[in-house]
C-alpha cells in the first residue's frame, strides 16, 4: 500500500486472506491488520467493486481500478469527522461529489484533485449558504450569499465580497450596490429603501460626506 501525490493506492504487498487476488474476488490484510480490503481482482490489483476499512477509521464502499480509489463510492474518516459521496480518480475526490462534516459544513458540486473547485454550494448551517464559483476550497469569483438577512450576490475573493455586489433583504424593501474590496466597501453605494434612492461614498467601510468643515461647529 503507497500514498503519494495521486492519493492512496493499494499495492498487492499485503496477505492474502482468502479468494483469488489476481482475477477474481478474495481479501488482503497490510500491517498485521492495520488494512483490509475486499472485493475484485483483476490484473493482481483492487479493480472493480469492493471495500476497504484501515484502523485510522476509514472507510471506503465503492469501485477501484489498478489499486486505486477510481469511480462512485461512499468514504467516511473517523479522524477527520465528515463523509463523502461521490466520484474519486486515482485515490482523490475529482469531478462530482457531496462532503458533510460533523459541524454540519457541507459541500456539494465540482472537485479537482481533492480541492472545491468549480461549480459548487457550501454551507456552514441553515444560516449560510452560498452557491457559486469555489477555487483551491475557497469562494472565489461569481456567486451568492444567503443568509437569514437576506442575499448577496456579485463577485467573491478569498472567501469575501470583492467588486461589484448587491446587497438585498429577502423581501426586496432594502438593498444596497455598490465596489467591495475584500469584504469592505469602496466607491460610491446605490442605497434602495422601500422604492427610495440614494448614494452614499465609502474609503474602505467609512462613510464619506464630502464638502468643507464648518469651524464654527467646534467649540
Amino acid at each position: 500500500m503507497v500514498a503519494n501525490a495521486t492519493g492512496i493506492r493499494l499495492l498487492p504487498d499485503g496477505t492474502v486472506q482468502d479468494g483469488n487476488t489476481v482475477d477474481g474476488t478474495g481479501s488482503m490484510i497490510w500491517g498485521n491488520g492495520a488494512a483490509l480490503y475486499k472485493g475484485e481482482w483483476s490484473y493482481g490489483l483492487p479493480h472493480g467493486k469492493g471495500q476497504y476499512i484501515d484502523s485510522f477509521g476509514n472507510r471506503y464502499d465503492g469501485e477501484f481500478k489498478l489499486g486505486f480509489f477510481w469511480g462512485e463510492a461512499k468514504f467516511f474518516s473517523k479522524i477527520y469527522q465528515y463523509s463523502y459521496n461521490g466520484e474519486y480518480v486515482m485515490g482523490k475526490k475529482h469531478n462530482k461529489g457531496k462532503i458533510v462534516y460533523s459541524n454540519r459544513t457541507v459541500y456539494s458540486g465540482d472537485w479537482v484533485q481533492d480541492v472545491m473547485h468549480g461549480e459548487g454550494k457550501y454551507a456552514t448551517g441553515p444560516n449560510f449558504v452560498y452557491k457559486g464559483s469555489m477555487v483551491n476550497n475557497t469562494l472565489q469569483g461569481k456567486g451568492e450569499i444567503e443568509t437569514p438577512d437576506g442575499f448577496i450576490r456579485g463577485y467573491f475573493a478569498n472567501g469575501k465580497p470583492h467588486g461589484i455586489c448587491t446587497q438585498e433583504t429577502k423581501d426586496g424593501s432594502q438593498s444596497v450596490k455598490g465596489n467591495y474590496t475584500y469584504g469592505k466597501k469602496n466607491g460610491v453605494f446605490t442605497i434602495k429603501t422601500n422604492g427610495q434612492t440614494s448614494k452614499i461614498t465609502y474609503e474602505n467601510d467609512i462613510e464619506i460626506a464630502y464638502g468643507l468643515v464648518d469651524p464654527t461647529n467646534i467649540r
